[in-house]
């Protein structure tokens, strides 16, 4: 059975930069009985610190600069595709000590 898609779950998360973490994604392709359900995943832009793995695990480091980060998740024909976009923010101030 041909694939008819893939969807990438979640389809957007959000962290603060200048923290190491970790975001699980994970793909669902149609239809169940499809019979190669392989997919390869990438991330752009690439960056030191930022990765994706085999399984769909998004990594990275202190170091990563905040930005919006896309993954694309592949099937192994290459025909259909996903994505989830990953923003790392800015993080917020400290607030000024109280009397000043």
């Amino acid at each position: 059975m041909a694939v008819t898609g893939v969807t990438l779950s979640p389809k957007t998360s959000s962290a603060e930069a200048g923290t190491a973490g970790t975001r699980q994604l994970t793909a669902t392709v149609a239809p169940t009985n499809a019979t190669n359900k392989s997919v390869s995943y990438a991330i752009v832009p690439t960056t030191n610190g930022l990765s994706v793995n085999a399984s769909g695990l998004i990594s990275w480091n202190e170091d990563v600069p905040a930005g919006t980060y896309t993954t694309t998740v592949t099937t192994a024909d290459g025909a259909k595709k996903d994505t989830h976009v990953l923003t790392l923010a800015e993080p917020e101030p400290d607030p000024p000590p109280e009397g000043e």
